[in-house]
């Protein structure tokens, strides 16, 4: 089995991932979001009306900064309200596929 940081090399995307960083998910969910021009408050009020998840600025923040881990169903609702590719979000495929 593989460890997360050999998942996280093989994975990740030196223009996107910032070094040191606890998710692949949180520099790309800001790339999203700034390129549809959405503040946090924005994004989370999308999010709930998208998928009913009630999803705080806080957490926006930490996942973005790398210091919270990101479940499933959050990539999820993420993908949905950011309208891009769950797995441009996790990384597994270019940005420009997006």
């Amino acid at each position: 089995m593989k460890r997360p940081s050999a998942i996280r090399q093989r994975f990740s995307n030196a223009e996107t991932l910032t070094p040191g960083r606890g998710n692949l998910v949180g520099d790309r969910v800001r790339l999203a979001r700034q390129r549809r021009s959405l503040t946090m408050i924005e994004t989370c009020q999308l999010i709930e009306q998208h998928s009913g998840y009630a999803f705080h600025q806080s957490t926006l923040t930490r996942i973005e900064l790398g210091t919270r881990s990101v479940y499933d169903f959050e990539v999820a609702a993420l993908s949905l309200a950011l309208d891009v590719d769950a797995r441009f979000l996790l990384g597994l495929v270019p940005d420009d596929q997006a």
